[in-house]
């Protein structure tokens, strides 16, 4: 049965502006993302199974949840936790494995409290599906558009 529950992740959050390129972004990797898993945007039953393959974790075989203490002031430990998250994935590249961070498991805190044995003095902040990739799995084909870097560093004494 199908929870008509909000979500409400322990780290406040806001969607992305819609006039914003990031949002645009956004918008262009799902269209892309739908169009090869033959997901139309009237299609409500494909939209729901979808939806419902990121609360498993993309049917991975394990994820790694990540919190931070609730004593910690937020958003300090935030570039922490993003560079701890990085270095996983890295790490597990190294050994032919795939991974997907991923906030969707984690808007049902309470969820995961329970059934991982996390405590509540822990806020869940973010996880990372891991496994062997399926190459062949439609979605692994999404290839998203990146600023280009000269657009966003400046480079101070590299001349």
């Amino acid at each position: 049965m199908k929870s008509k529950a909000l979500p409400h992740p322990d780290l406040p959050g806001k969607g992305l502006p819609r006039d914003s390129v990031y949002r645009k972004r956004q918008i262009e990797v799902a269209k892309q993302l739908f169009g090869l898993m033959d997901i139309s945007r009237e299609d409500l039953e494909k939209r729901d199974r979808w939806m419902e393959l990121g609360f498993r974790y993309f049917n991975a075989p394990a994820a790694i949840v990540i919190s931070m203490d609730r004593s910690l002031h937020y958003p300090r430990p935030i570039f922490d936790i993003g560079s701890v998250t990085q270095n996983i994935c890295l790490t597990a590249l190294h050994y032919g494995l795939g991974t997907c961070i991923a906030n969707q498991g984690i808007t049902y805190p309470e969820v995961l409290h329970e059934f991982a044995g996390i405590p509540e003095s822990k806020r869940i902040v973010i996880s990372i599906a891991i496994g062997y990739p399926n190459w062949d799995f439609p979605a692994n084909k999404v290839v998203s558009n990146r600023e280009p870097i000269e657009n966003i560093t400046s480079w101070v004494g590299f001349e």
